[in-house]
């Protein structure tokens, strides 16, 4: 199992020792955070005033920039700032936390990114179904991994990988295409079936995994290198409310999986059913059951 650096996702300024024992609450997105904004104004005028040999009063007058305790250790134990933010396992820093300038940081942003932050650190298992810790599920079997920025990360659900693939064709929409939550945004082909999944949340598409036009599409790792698209959320603040996450996700696809059991066996008898467990490929070894019937009624979405 990989191992993170930052385990309890502790704020920078706390991990550095400037601050007190406190939890990031942004997603590590200090651009947008009141508090980081409010400790480098405060690390900035005690700066300038020791330059004037000043020696700053008071509880503020403690409060260094976070960078300066960090560059204080060792190099070898300087986490660089994506180990930090739990995007990749410990790797020190080499460049002073001048990220700008940094080739790693440069790396990352172009390639690296696209796999590390979907990462599934921890699964949990829902009668043989795993579905990662950490990651958000919408009832259209898609789930959603939250990045920097208001971006997204979006693919199929293990339910679907096993129950309805592996599919002939995946065909994402087009970069910069606006989708909508519910609509139908991603195009599956299984042969001569047809099938779509429906967005979870509304947004912008960024990125297309690149494995899909190269023909490469890791269908069997749906969570990390099966991921679909990369967009930018318009309206996540509310759109995360309609999504379920841990608890809600378990509770969800077990009942999802009682009730496919359940329609297999009303309709067509214990065919695919094994133990009370689901088959994988199951179209393809019980072609008498209802494709689009299953699809309709599992992935939710309308003509």
């Amino acid at each position: 199992m990989t191992t993170y650096f930052n385990k309890e996702n502790l704020c920078i300024w706390s991990l550095a020792g400037v601050i007190k024992k406190f939890k990031c609450k942004k997603e590590f997105d200090c651009y947008s955070c009141s508090l980081d904004k409010s400790l480098s104004k405060i690390a900035a005028q005690n700066s300038e005033l020791k330059k004037q040999g000043i020696i700053p009063k008071g509880k503020k007058g403690k409060i260094v920039h976070w960078k300066q305790n960090l560059l204080a250790l060792e190099p070898n134990k300087r986490p660089c700032i994506y180990s930090i933010k739990n995007k990749t396992p410990f790797r020190p820093c080499l460049n002073d936390y001048d990220c700008p300038t940094c080739e790693f940081n440069q790396y990352f942003e172009d390639v690296y990114a696209a796999y590390t932050e979907i990462e599934a650190i921890n699964q949990m298992n829902v009668k043989g179904f795993k579905f990662p810790h950490g990651y958000y599920l919408s009832k259209y079997h898609t789930w959603v991994k939250l990045g920097d920025n208001s971006t997204v990360i979006i693919g199929m659900d293990e339910f679907v990988s096993k129950l309805f693939g592996p599919f002939s064709e995946v065909r994402p929409p087009l970069l910069g295409k606006k989708i909508k939550k519910g609509t139908k945004h991603i195009f599956l082909k299984k042969y001569d079936k047809e099938a779509y999944l429906c967005a979870p949340v509304n947004g912008i598409i960024l990125e297309v995994n690149p494995d899909i036009w190269k023909g490469e599409f890791n269908q069997d790792d749906p969570y990390t290198k099966g991921w679909i698209v990369k967009l930018l959320a318009t309206n996540l603040i509310e759109d995360i409310k309609d999504l379920m996450f841990e608890e809600e996700v378990f509770n969800f696809l077990s009942q999802e999986i009682a009730l496919f059991l359940e329609e297999i066996e009303r309709t067509y008898g214990a065919l695919a059913a094994d133990g009370g467990e689901l088959s994988e490929d199951l179209f393809t070894k019980a072609p008498e059951l209802d494709w689009y019937l299953f699809c309709k009624k599992f992935l939710r979405y309308n003509n």
